[in-house]
Formats: C-alpha cells, structure tokens, sequence
C-alpha cells in the first residue's frame, strides 16, 4: 500500500529516501508523546470541512444553474410568443387597413367590404367590425347595433388628432353592441387624403389572446401576460382570466422596460407574494410587449430535494469520519497505554492502524495525493490518482508537478501551492481543466489544504481531486434533452392549430378552382396561393424536426449513393471556390433511414460550412463503418454500444471556439448576423439523428475547421412504434376520382375544417353526415342511418379521441371502414393514439384530390 510510495524527504533526497507508509509520514517523534490522534483529528476536519465545503459549494451551484436554466426558458418562450402574437396583431392591423383604404375609395358608403366575412380572422377570432363616422355614430357593423354613439371611447377620442399613433389598442372593455368584454383594435379614417372621417373598428373578445398560453406548461406558479405600454392587461395566463384589465404599469416589469426592449429579471414576489423569474420582449411595430414569469419555487424545487440528498450523504460521511477518527484515536492511546508493557506490541497496533488508514484511502474514488512542501515532490498518491494521471505511482512519487505536467498545469499547480502556503486555509478550485500527463484534458475540482507542523510551519501539502468529466457531459445531454422536449411540446400545439388552419385554406382553394375554372387569370393566383399554403406546411414539419418530433419513413439506403447525389446537387451551391473531396468506404452497406431527411441533414452542414469559408477552401466528405464502444455510451447517454456508419464532414474554414461548439445545437442558436440564419439547421439535425436512433457531434478549433460526425446504427436498435399507412401527395395525379354515392360520417371538432371537408365530400359526389365530436358521432353510429365509411379527426375534446372513436364504433358496425386525420405530428398522433399498422391517415393539410384517392383506396380495400 502506500508505506511503499511514501518517502521521507526533510532531511535527504527523493532518491535515496527510505519509503514508509502514509500514517507514518506524518506521525514525527518523539515516539513517546502521543501526536498521532491530534494529527488525526486534524485530518479528519480538514477531511470533514472539505466535504461540507464541497456540499455547500454543489447545493448554490445547483440552484444558480437551475434560476439561470429558468431565465434562458423563459427568454425563448417569450420570444416565441412575441413572433406569434405579432403575427396575429399584424393580420388584425392589415384588415383594418385594408378597410380604412376601402372607405377612402367609397366614403359615402361607410360599408363593410364583402372580403371581411371570409377571412379567417372574423371566422376565428374577431367578434366584431364596425364603422363610425366623424361623429362617433356607427354606420356599419356585422352585429347591428347601427346609430350607436361611441364619440366617448377611448379609441374615438384618439384618433382626432391627425397625429396619433396607429393602429389603437384598446384597453378591455364591455363592447355596447356586443355586449361582451373585448379589446377593440382601430385606425383612423380619412377621405380626401386626410380629412377626418371617421374610425374603422375590429373587437376582439378579451379572453381570445389568453388561449395563446394555454399551450405552455409554466409550473405552479408559472405565468404569462400580454401587456400594453399603458401598463394595461390585455391577456393572462396563470393567473386566470380575472385579472385581465388591471393595471401593472407600477410593476417592476415597467422599470426595465424602461431601459431596454427586451431582457430578464427576478422579481421579489410583492405582486402575489410569489418570487419569479421574469422574461419580457416587445412586440415589433406595436405598443404590445410578453412578459413570461417563472415562480422561483417551482425553479428550485429539484435543486432543493438535491441539497437534501447531498447533505444526508453529507451527514453520514461526516459520521463515519468522526466513527472512524474516535476509533484511531482510541486505538493510538490504547498503544501509548501498552507502550509501558511492551514497544514490539505498541508497535504491532500501530501498524495494523496505518494499515487500515491506508486501504480507506486507497479506496476513495477520488485523487488524493500529499506533497512535501519544501520542495513540493510528490510522496503520497492513491490509486484513483493512478487513473486519473495514466501513471503509475512509481512514476509520480519524489516527482515535482513540473516533472509531470505540461507548463501551463504545473503552473497553475504553483500559483495554487504558493497560494496555500501563504494563507494555510482551504483551498478550493471549482470546475476546471488540466492537461494529465497520459489522459489529455480533463475536467476536475480541487481542494488543497495545508499540514503544518508543530511550530506552526507548513509541512505537507494535501489535495484531493475529483474528475467531473463524465458526469458534466451527462448533465449537458440531459440539459439538452429537456429543451429539445419543451421546444416540442410548445410546436407540437401550434404545429396542430396552423395545420387545421391550413386544411381550412387549401380545403377551400380547392373548392374556389372549380367556382373560376376557365378564368386564367384566377386559376394562377389561386395556384399561387395553394402553392404558398403548401410551403407553410413544410415550414410546420421543419420546425417539428429538431424537436423529434416529425414523421419518418426510414427505408433501407445506400449512403454512399445518396450522399453523391446530394454532392451533385450542391456544386452550385457551394460555389467554384469551393472543393468536395469525396471519400467513401466500399464496404458500407445499407442503412435504414429516411433518404430525404438525411440529405436535408447533409445539405444543412454542407451550407454552414460554405458560410464558413467565404474565400473558398476544401469541403471533405467521408464515410466508414465504426464500433462505439461503452465509454462513449457513458459520454453521450441514450446512444447504444454496436455497429454505425459514421459519415464525416470535414471544413477548411474559421473554425469555432468552445463556448460555441457547446451551443452549437441549441434551437434559435446562430452566429449568424440578424436575418441571416434562423438558428435551426443543426437543430433539425440534431433531432433527426436523435429520431433515427443515431447521434451527431461536433468538434472544431479556431483557425482549423470543423468536422461534425453523424453515426446511423447499421440495424434497428429501438422498437420504432409503427406509423399508420399514409396518404402521400401525388404530383402526377391530376383526376379526380369520383364517388358512387356513398355515405360518409365526417367527425371535426373544428366548425371551419367539418364545414369545408362537408362541402369537399358532397362535390365529389358522397352523402354526408356531420359530428363535432365522438359521443355526437357514436350517437349516429348507433342508430338506423346507412354509413359506409367514418372519416375522423385524432385529437378531439371529451375524452375520446378518433382511434377510440373508431374501435368503440366497430362493436356496433364491425365491417365499418375508416379514414384518419389529424393536424399534429405523426409520432405525437401514433404515440397518443396507439395506432395498428393497417389504420391509413391522411395528414392535415390536404389536397382535394388527395382527400378523393384516400377515400377510394380505402372504401375499395377489403375488410
């Protein structure tokens, strides 16, 4: 043990120095005064306070990681709901443009223009549009209520001055038409260029804003407001529908307002005697701004079960120290009691002590090492150390650091030891990086305390060293994994709201084809915008990609094929400057995968590289067949040990920094100037390895380059849930098949999406019968009607969803066939809905004539 690494060095030199054991070391004559038991129980405090130091230490890092954690939450939800609102905001603003610049080409018409009553907004959101003239007395309204005097409002009183501010925003108030609570949005309206001539109003009901947040867990205490610049409530979450209206203007939220448009802080909680933690942005163009608050209790409730965890280990450590120090102690005077009967036996105890104080430091998982302080060779070093340093202790005792150690650790290493000599108190380094001498850089936490000898004088130097190098990279994959999750559970729900929506445009684009077929001009602008519409559904599958949740149609593919492919189809891309050096491993066999979304993946990295290199350089492209072992699986949790194709890009750009590379999958992440990249390229990467049941890395040096490396397992490794058949769109396919009168039983829970699908059915020729949710449907089901087939949504409210529709309707109608929809991801759908593996879903949004071939395959299909 360690009487064989030891040496006594004070009075001759590490070579010609004899070894004793570590007890010995520090047990100094004269042999007859008994010294050992104070060492002991200096030992054992300096052991015991570096352990509650460390524990301490670990408990406020937890909690400042957890509040810091919050605040990066909460900045990105806020931003999310700052792009959505202001969409919303922005599409309330142009119809009421779009209204104001009517009445200036008819003002003697005061007239709701005929477009007002098909736009989504009146259909989903708005409650009310009206005109009032000059005077304050409404003309027009889509509820009545013409001749009302609102010459009084707010909002009238406004926009008499020429040079107010548009559009307004009104505070919450009881509409006199409506009869309802309502934020009413306006803008002036002139005739003759800017002659007054009145006020364009479009009212929307008070709680229609709060349901933005219903799609957001925030926690217990967690909450979300849409606030005007007049310190005015205009939606909440959190705090329920109540406290819309109530004026925040004093709230500290106001006073950073003040400085900047955007930013984070912790409140004290003298609101709701709730402490938070605070995200706000303003809307851009609008006198709006999101404010999104996290409460501090739910932020550090895990860190708090945490610290009780560590200071119960804390705890029983510390018992066993104080077990363990009384026992030596008890043992060294019984010795010094035998002594007068005999040394041989004193001697004997003492020995079988040292013996046992050397195998519980021997056992120890961390470093621990002891120095000579004169001239700091190392004469004590356990086996943990061996490991750490990839040395043997023959190697390390009577070395100095410098013997050991590249400069700049040992170094860092002396700074520290003048340090401890100077001050003779604990020394402790947080997380930090050293160079080892077989082990390259790892990440470690020190602590250093100084032995002194009797007069006072520092004899030894002690340290004990923990390598966190593993469990750091654990918790950034866990870090990781949980935005990944919030980002999706945040897409996922508008993901479904936009599809629905979607399914409402191109349901009714459809139709309109038919009302101007022959009108070309109308037949190219409807094609535009079904062409716009179709691109709004890739956006939506784009952005569900990072968060793992899009729909995959792995397949088996040749990689090496496909990535000459995609090499192709970059050249141009990429630029003359650029050379793609291509280097393929014969033997690489076939993959499963989904060929598409890997070449989305490749073609990302491809570009990234490209802005890389902006004078041009090399893009190589590599693949081989690799092994991962089990000390990656410990690095990169989630990944399993086996067989991959590794495929390696490989640029001769900047390169990045660390702080970077530790970031660089993030969503919203970019290093790119505003406007230039959105932050989620590598993201979607980054999902779609993930999905796929693979792992990407990157690694990159300033100067040098990068080189992300993408592993897909040569076979499956996970139990993929099957996907139900789907209907894939077919370009080719032009005609329409028609229906031979069937009856269909449509179930939507959205009235525009039932309305149009209704509309769609009856033009291709089916009867149908219409539900707005299961029970309603079953109801039907149950009685004398003729059905051929049930086409239903997934998701629907009431506690049963389209695949439980389905079954509960097979007891009743066994040879009744089905067709799915849904508007939500299709891994969120099969995973909810437990799907079998000859159910066929047709994915919102859809094409009339996909809707058509869907149904004839499936009404065709036997039962």
């Amino acid at each position: 043990m360690f009487r064989d690494q030891v040496q006594h060095l004070p009075d001759r030199s590490p070579v010609d120095s004899k070894p004793q054991s570590a007890s010995a070391r520090f047990a100094d004559k004269p042999r007859s005064n008994p010294r050992l038991p104070l060492g002991i129980v200096i030992l054992s405090i300096a052991v015991v306070g570096m352990l509650w130091a460390g524990l301490i230490y670990e408990s406020k890092r937890l909690e400042d990681t957890a509040i810091a954690q919050a605040t990066e939450n909460s900045g990105n939800i806020a931003a999310a709901f700052r792009e959505h609102i202001g969409r919303t905001v922005g599409s309330i603003d142009q119809i009421l443009i779009g209204i104001a610049t009517d009445h200036e080409e008819n003002p003697a018409a005061f007239r709701i223009p005929r477009w007002i009553y098909n736009t989504l907004l009146l259909k989903g959101m708005a409650m009310q549009v009206s005109l009032a003239d000059r005077h304050g007395v409404i003309r027009a309204s889509n509820l009545g209520g013409t001749g009302t005097d609102v010459s009084d409002r707010e909002h009238f009183r406004h926009h008499l001055d020429p040079k107010a501010a548009q559009p307004f925003i009104s505070k919450p108030l009881m509409g006199r038409v409506s009869q309802k609570m309502s934020i009413q949005f306006t803008r002036r309206m002139t005739r003759n260029g800017s002659e007054f001539d009145g006020v364009v109003v479009v009212s929307i009901e008070a709680h229609q804003f709060s349901r933005f947040f219903d799609h957001i867990d925030l926690g217990a205490h967690g909450v979300a407001a849409l606030i005007g610049l007049d310190g005015i409530v205009r939606a909440r979450g959190g705090f329920g529908s109540e406290t819309i209206g109530d004026d925040v203007s004093g709230s500290l939220a106001f006073k950073h307002l003040r400085n900047a448009s955007a930013g984070s802080f912790v409140s004290d909680g003298r609101f709701d005697g709730t402490a938070r933690v605070f995200s706000y942005t303003m809307i851009p163009d609008y006198p709006l701004f999101v404010a999104i608050g996290i409460g501090i209790d739910d932020v550090l409730a895990a860190p708090h079960r945490d610290r009780w965890t560590l200071f119960g280990v804390g705890g029983l450590l510390t018992m066993i120290i104080i077990a363990l120090t009384w026992f030596l102690a008890r043992e060294e005077t019984r010795r010094h009691a035998a002594e007068l009967t005999g040394r041989r036996r004193a001697e004997a105890e003492r020995d079988v002590n040292r013996d046992f104080l050397d195998r519980v430091i021997e056992t120890v998982p961390v470093t621990i090492f002891v120095r000579n302080a004169h001239d700091k060779r190392y004469i004590l070093i356990n086996r943990a150390g061996e490991k750490l340093w990839g040395l043997s202790r023959a190697a390390i005792i009577g070395k100095t650091p410098y013997d050991l150690f590249p400069k700049e650790t040992a170094d860092l290493v002396s700074r520290d030891d003048q340090a401890l000599i100077q001050t003779k108190t604990l020394l402790a380094n947080p997380e930090h990086t050293i160079e080892t001498p077989n082990n390259g850089k790892r990440l470690v936490t020190s602590r250093r305390l100084a032995i002194c000898d009797q007069h006072g004088e520092v004899q030894y130097l002690l340290g004990i060293v923990e390598d966190v190098t593993e469990r750091k990279g654990i918790e950034q994959q866990l870090r990781q994994s949980q935005k990944m999750e919030a980002v999706g559970n945040l897409t996922g729900g508008i993901a479904h709201d936009f599809n629905n929506l979607l399914t409402i445009i191109i349901g009714n684009l459809d139709l309109l084809q038919c009302d101007v077929a022959g009108n070309r001009d109308a037949e190219e602008k409807i094609e535009t915008i079904l062409e716009a519409s179709e691109r709004g559904a890739e956006l939506t599958a784009q952005m569900l990609a990072f968060s793992r949740r899009q729909p995959l149609n792995p397949k088996p593919v040749g990689v090496n094929a496909l990535i000459l492919g995609t090499m192709r189809l970059l050249h141009r891309t990429l630029g003359e400057d650029i050379t793609v050096d291509v280097k393929l491993a014969p033997d690489l066999g076939l993959v499963l995968v989904d060929a598409q979304q890997l070449e989305t993946a490749l073609m990302n990295i491809a570009i990234n590289a490209r802005d890389a290199m902006p004078g041009g350089g090399t893009l190589t492209v590599g693949t081989r067949i690799t092994e991962v072992d089990a000390d990656y699986t410990v690095l990169h949790p989630g990944v399993p040990s086996g067989t991959y194709a590794a495929i390696e890009v490989t640029d001769s750009g900047a390169g990045m920094p660390p702080e970077v590379v530790a970031r660089i999958f993030e969503p919203f992440f970019t290093t790119k100037p505003v406007g230039k990249g959105t932050g989620l390229g590598l993201s979607m990467v980054y999902g779609f390895m993930q999905q796929s049941g693979g792992y990407v890395s990157a690694y990159s040096e300033v100067g040098l380059g990068t080189t992300f490396k993408l592993y897909l397992p040569m076979e499956p490794r996970a139990a993929h849930l099957p996907l139900p058949h789907r209907s894939d769109p077919d370009p080719v396919q032009v005609e329409i098949e028609v229906a031979n009168g069937e009856v269909i039983l449509a179930v939507d829970d959205n009235a525009g999406v039932r309305a149009m699908v209704t509309r769609q059915l009856k033009e291709l020729g089916y009867r149908v019968l219409e539900a707005d949710n299961a029970r309603a449907a079953l109801k039907i089901i149950e009685g004398p009607a003729p059905i051929d087939l049930l086409f239903t949504d997934v998701v629907m409210p009431g506690g049963m969803n389209g695949k439980e529709l389905a079954v509960t309707a097979r007891l009743t109608r066994p040879t009744l066939r089905v067709l799915f929809t849904s508007g939500f991801p299709g891994t969120s759908v099969v995973n909810s809905a437990k799907f079998d593996a000859d159910d066929v879903l047709l994915s919102k949004p859809y094409r009339k004539r996909d809707l058509a071939s869907t149904l004839r395959r499936v009404l065709s299909a036997a039962q």
